[in-house]
């Protein structure tokens, strides 16, 4: 760790951190120290494979710590570890991982030492003479050369305190001079990347809340195997640095393409972190740098080199067709966006599918093809991660000449100066070498002096696009309390204030060249920023770095034109980027920020040929937040029509959030809407019921099972992250990926987009659920301001001609009913076992598909896969599976079957095993009694019987047999015999009888359950 401050832009000088704090190699230490290095985080490199080795000294001093105690680690994340000694965190039983300053705590030489020496002369060795604990010298590891690239390690064998010297293991292998450290503080991590990780964060662990934020953090970055890296303006191999060039080599064992289909070989590279201050939000940066718009007060032009020069922010740069990959990493307190205008990507980098929707691994995997909807913008947190690919708007996706914005999202941050370019040269560069393949351009780069003018912008569309064309104009509202894009129709009436505007929405179709006239009504310079559609620099909507004049100035007309060249655009930003607040250009009037005020909607790109009604009347129209799509059939495909709503939540709050204290929990209602409206109602039980009237905020209403797309978006100059909510209906996470999994919340930030196709259409497809359901964010301190509204879903309508005032007209198919679909699963409940068979009952499927239920199938599948079923009627909730093999276990589902088809399978039932009943057996057949015989020498009578026809399912194992003495028909007494007569008996010689008198005999069988009920009573014997 080294010492060092840094931030500051272009326009304001530096500005200093007087509590900055860095990583540094000890190779590029004096460099940074002395002002010829940037003091930027430290990205270190490695390649997959590869096994990295990190001594870490500390050298920040006690004097400037939090506790005045100045310790640092290294702790990081996701590569393989020893967590006993290389997590770089003192935990549990682990090692102690952290080190103090060394000039603090350990000797100097007093003599130095050369190579192959093994004995040092310092200036103290007490902290060497140490025990063992069983009493023996210990032999302490030693750091000779603290805080240089020079630094080895030994161990102490000998330690002679008379002279002050140690004796290592080995000899030395770098010459040392005379001051340099030798002692404990020193610490080494290994650090194994095992697979392609892509960026990686790491970080002290001592005090993360006073050190992330001034600069004690890092990254580390796998590269494809064989990877080599260099400085992109000399060619020269570099060990670290934040942009740099990674040449790969697909020669290389083990080598893969880092993203394939999109980044097959060498790339530029950005190592990126959004650093904002932790403890007391006084600055937000991009690697430790800043540019405060305040420092650049023109408006309109403060992101232009012309006027200011360029930031200091990072400024990675390209030739046309580079491929350029951001390594970003979010270390601030707060969820932040990070935005890129004018470039685009996929957030999982590395999904493809073929033409079928087939993934690799799934039977039949055909070429495979990258999908899903293209983003500017991400919403990260603290520690995470991402690895950007940007693909531009260019042939094969590359980015066109010209300098991009790329800026922290949230508005404070932002104006704080986090914000940078990428800039893409359109000529060659001497300070920029070629990637490995490529060839530099034919031309040199060069820059006009001043900013140039744009009287007609080139036109980026192939020659056979149908044009798209929109009149726009920028307006203020009455008392200037909105600013505004409309319809050039509307913007008189939107002026006087007879029209309440909403934000604009422009609707075209994949395959449009899109031509916006834009009128400027306003008294500043006004722009029109498009975010994810294909366009050259003249029609970027923002004046930055060296682009040409973007803006168009109060009472002037320009034109801006852009290709809608895919629909995994989805829903594009618009935005004046000349109006973030500040001064006019005659460097007095302030000028408002017009995207707080409301100067913000967005381009939604449709399927190639698709048309758009208006939900109420069913005319064409282009622009608004509710619009009904046609898209045409295509080939066997049929035509694909529902309903489109945009949904744009702008919020004015930087305090929510923020770890302060009180900590705030009421959002500012001020600048916080839907569609520039709110429905402010509280937090109680009864916040959404609007007593018979609607809110303010938009009703979206759809027929049940009406196909349905709701866009939404956290507007620019919004300060805060939101979860939108459809209230508890579905979306997919990417409405273009196959099997996408399914949300009914997304978290958004300022400019970051979202496309919910509603799962099932309005209502939730197979429910049809009639009525109004909640939306909005679900933070509940903007839910309470009114960051709300109602989906209203109707009843499908009888008659398409008479739907009923205010009720949308019917899509295309009018409003027969929603074609019926197979029953879902029914819920199984618990299986019994019988003789032979098994049971179970269940509860009906929640959907019947449109179509009665008329019968289920239970079936019963052993452990092998065999099968037996049975059939039950429609109305049954029960049911039994016959012919199973006793002693075998069976588990049981069921299915629900309708007129359309046959349902899924309920889950498994619990195993049961069918067997015989096991019971008491019958009582056995009594037979003919016999007196005693009087020769005997014992008094006795004999009982007789057969066994029982029934033995319970449970073999006999034997007889109890009762003599019941009468005198002549009454019953006297009963004795019945002491233990039980063995199963193979029929017949015992009862003695122990009284002579002369009469007895009857009854006989029990028994078997493993129990006795059986007595045989009827036998004839009358005399014991003789």
């Amino acid at each position: 760790g080294g010492g060092g401050g840094g931030g500051g832009g272009g326009g304001g000088g530096n500005v200093t951190d007087p509590e900055g704090k860095l990583f540094v190699l000890a190779q590029n230490k004096a460099a940074m120290l002395a002002g010829t290095l940037r003091t930027d985080p430290l990205a270190l490199r490695m390649n997959v494979g590869d096994c990295g080795k990190i001594t870490l000294t500390n050298e920040l001093p006690d004097v400037g710590a939090f506790d005045g105690n100045s310790k640092t680690t290294i702790h990081i994340h996701h590569v393989q570890f020893d967590v006993q000694g290389s997590d770089g965190v003192s935990t549990g039983f682990a090692y102690e991982h952290s080190v103090r300053p060394y000039a603090a705590e350990d000797p100097t030489l007093t003599a130095p030492a050369a190579v192959g020496d093994n004995v040092l002369h310092l200036s103290s060795v007490a902290k060497f003479q140490t025990k063992t604990a069983d009493g023996a010298a210990a032999q302490p590891f030693i750091g000779t050369g603290m805080g240089t690239e020079s630094i080895e390690v030994h161990q102490v064998v000998g330690v002679d305190a008379a002279n002050k010297t140690v004796t290592l293991d080995a000899p030395l292998s770098n010459a040392h001079a005379t001051g340099q450290y030798s002692g404990f503080e020193f610490i080494q991590y290994e650090w194994y990347a095992d697979t392609q990780l892509d960026n990686i964060f790491w970080h002290d662990h001592v005090d993360g809340i006073h050190g992330w934020g001034h600069g004690l953090v890092g990254q580390l970055i796998v590269e494809p195997a064989g990877s080599k890296y260099t400085d992109p303006a000399t060619g020269q191999a570099i060990a670290s640095g934040t942009i740099a060039d990674i040449q790969v080599d697909p020669s290389a064992p083990n080598y893969q393409a880092l993203l394939p289909g999109k980044v097959n070989g060498s790339f530029r590279e950005l190592a990126l972190w959004t650093i904002d201050d932790n403890d007391r939000g006084d600055y937000s940066t991009l690697n430790l740098k800043a540019a405060p718009l305040k420092d650049r007060p023109d408006a309109a032009n403060r992101f232009s080199s012309y006027k200011y020069g360029d930031p200091n922010t990072p400024l990675p740069r390209a030739y046309p067709g580079d491929p350029v990959v951001v390594r970003t990493i979010n270390v601030g307190p707060s969820m932040d966006t990070l935005h890129f205008t004018g470039q685009r990507f996929t957030i999982d980098n590395r999904i493809s599918y073929d033409a079928s929707g087939k993934t690799q691994g799934d039977p039949g995997y055909g070429s495979p093809s990258t999908v899903g909807t293209l983003q500017d913008t991400i919403l990260y947190g603290m520690s995470e991660k991402y690895t950007i690919a940007l693909e531009g708007n260019g042939p094969n996706g590359r980015s066109k000449p010209g300098d991009y914005l790329y800026y922290n999202g949230d508005d404070r941050r932002l104006q704080q100066g986090a914000w940078g370019i990428v800039r893409v040269l359109g000529g060659s560069s001497s300070s920029l070498k070629p990637l490995p393949g490529t060839s530099l351009p034919s031309t040199p780069a060069t820059n006009p002096s001043t900013l140039p003018a744009v009287t007609t912008p080139s036109n980026p569309c192939p020659t056979d696009a149908p044009t798209h064309a929109f009149n726009i104009s920028a307006v203020d509202t009455p008392g200037a309390a909105r600013s505004v894009f409309v319809d050039s129709s509307r913007a008189a009436a939107v002026q006087a204030g007879s029209i309440k505007p909403e934000p604009l929405v422009m609707h075209v179709a994949e395959g449009e060249c899109v031509k916006v006239s834009l009128t400027n009504g306003r008294p500043f310079p006004v722009s029109f920023a498009v975010g994810k559609l294909d366009r050259n620099a003249d029609s970027s909507g923002v004046n930055v770095g060296y682009s040409p004049d973007n803006n168009t100035a109060p009472g002037a007309t320009r034109d801006y034109i852009y290709y809608a060249d895919t629909h995994y655009v989805g829903t594009a930003s618009v935005v004046d980027m000349a109006g973030t607040g500040g001064v006019a250009p005659d460097g007095v009037t302030v000028t408002p920020n017009s995207q707080k005020k409301g100067l913000y909607g967005s381009v939604v790109v449709a399927e190639r040929g698709a048309t758009f009604t208006d939900p109420q009347t069913g005319a064409a129209v282009d622009i608004g937040t509710q619009v009904d799509v046609h898209v045409p059939a295509v080939g066997t495909t049929p035509q694909k029509d529902y309903r489109d709503f945009s949904l744009l939540l702008a919020d004015n709050d930087p305090a929510m959030s923020q770890d302060f204290m009180p900590y705030p929990d009421k959002a500012e209602p001020g600048g916080t809407n839907i569609n520039y409206a709110n429905a402010p109602s509280g937090d109680s039980a009864g916040t959404f019921h609007t007593g018979g009237s609607d809110p303010a905020t938009p009703v979206l209403k759809a027929y049940v099972g009406d196909p349905m797309v709701v866009h939404e978006m956290v507007t620019p100059g919004s300060e805060q992250p939101h979860v939108f909510s459809l209230g508890g209906w579905s979306a997919p996470r990417d409405r273009w990926v196959p099997k996408s999994e399914q949300t009914a919340n997304q978290q958004l930030g300022p400019g970051q987009t979202f496309d919910a196709e509603m799962v099932g259409g309005a209502g939730g497809g197979k429910s049809w659920a009639v009525g109004d359901y909640f939306y909005g964010d679900l933070r509940r301190p903007f839910t309470a301001i009114g960051v709300w509204g109602l989906q209203r879903f109707l009843p499908r309508p009888a008659d398409c001609a008479n739907v009923g005032s205010g009720n949308p007209v019917c899509l295309v198919g009018g409003a027969a009913p929603i074609a019926a679909v197979a029953p879902d699963a029914a819920t199984i409940g618990t299986a019994t076992a019988g003789n032979g068979s098994a049971s179970a009952s269940w509860t009906a499927p929640a959907s019947d598909g449109g179509s009665p239920i008329t019968g289920y199938t239970v079936t019963a599948v052993d452990g092998a896969g065999n099968t037996k079923t049975a059939d039950v009627g429609g109305s049954a909730l029960a049911g039994t599976v016959t012919a199973l093999t006793n002693g075998t276990a069976y588990q049981l589902t069921v299915t629900a079957t309708n007129a359309v088809g046959t349902g899924p399978p309920s889950e498994l039932s619990n195993a049961v095993i069918p067997a015989v009943p096991v019971n008491v057996p019958g009582a056995p057949t009594i037979g003919s009694a016999a007196n005693g015989v009087t020769t005997d020498a014992v008094i006795s009578a004999t009982a007789k019987w057969t066994a029982p026809v029934d033995n319970g399912g449970s073999a006999i194992t034997g007889y109890l047999v009762a003599a019941d003495q009468y005198n002549g028909s009454t019953f006297v007494s009963s004795t019945v015999w002491a233990k039980p007569i063995s199963a193979a008996a029929i017949s015992l010689k009862f003695t122990g009888l009284v002579a002369g008198k009469n007895y009857r005999f009854r006989v029990r069988a028994i078997n493993a359950v129990g006795a059986s009920a007595y045989s009827i009573t036998s004839n009358q014997t005399t014991a003789r």
